[in-house]
């Protein structure tokens, strides 16, 4: 039986908060879910399953042609009993960690990454999208020393948060697809303590303007840019789903309410072109 699976890119377009759900006795009282080896941020693919669920759920109608059976083909279905629950054959993996917004003093932003993340990028490639492997094999030849930084397009006293960069290329064009033209590459070293230090937003609860619940919120801030694999099975409703999340907006996470989680889905060919 052939097998069909897609990779797709991920980029927030609002603040994200999909929460880890652990214990948490330190200043942060809700945490962001991270990959559990290299401690990158990451959406857990049960997670990222249920919001794709919910979001086909609200496309139901005769003009979408997404309907009970469909979802539950993909997505399963829990049931009261084991009778009644059905397996969906779709899988869905882990959406690791692409790009990171970052600061610098002559531009609002720049999308960080490291050679883990884009060799980590290129083996998923491999496997959920082969037929683009060849072409993005260049990424995984990347490789810095502790404290190296090369960044696209270096600009003259540019300090990138905090760090001032004296090395820059013009060499990967595909990276510029995925990244887009302001990204810089730090070492795997220095993108880890990037990726330890998160944005933290206070949240607070007021009752006739009273303070009744403070509390501190993890966030992942919007442009950020991760990726994830589907195995579509034998390929059943495969259009369907392709044509209904290919650049398309879809909400994931937390705090849909005041605007968190909304991210814009593109298949990695598309992105590519």
């Amino acid at each position: 039986m052939d097998v069909k699976k897609e990779l797709y890119i991920i980029e927030a377009i609002t603040n994200m908060h999909v929460g880890s759900g652990d214990a948490n006795f330190g200043i942060i009282d809700k945490t962001v879910q991270r990959d559990v080896l290299t401690g990158f941020p990451a959406i857990y693919s049960s997670s990222l399953k249920g919001s794709l669920r919910d979001y086909f759920v609200g496309l139901k109608s005769e003009k979408t042609g997404i309907n009970d059976l469909i979802i539950d083909h993909i997505f399963g279905k829990e049931g009261n009993n084991e009778n009644g629950s059905i397996q969906g054959k779709y899988k869905f993996f882990e959406a690791k960690l692409l790009g990171l917004p970052v600061r610098s003093n002559k531009r609002p932003y720049l999308i960080a990454t490291c050679p883990q993340i884009l060799n980590d990028f290129l083996e998923s490639a491999k496997i959920f999208a082969s037929e683009l492997s060849n072409e993005i094999s260049d990424l995984g030849t990347i490789d810095l020393l502790n404290g190296e930084i090369f960044v696209n397009g270096k600009i003259d006293d540019e300090i990138i948060e905090g760090h001032k960069v004296e090395s820059s290329a013009n060499l990967w064009e595909n990276l510029e697809k995925l990244l887009g033209n302001d990204f810089v590459i730090f070492s795997n070293e220095k993108f880890m303590e990037i990726c330890a230090e998160l944005p933290v937003i206070a949240r607070n609860k007021l009752d006739n303007g009273e303070s009744k619940n403070l509390w501190y919120e993890e966030i992942i801030p919007r442009k950020t840019k991760f990726y994830f694999g589907v195995d579509l099975g034998s390929g059943e409703y495969n259009n369907k789903f392709t044509k209904n999340i290919d650049d398309k907006i879809v909400q994931i996470g937390g705090n849909a309410t005041i605007g968190y989680g909304f991210a814009k889905l593109e298949n990695l060919s598309k992105v590519l072109k």
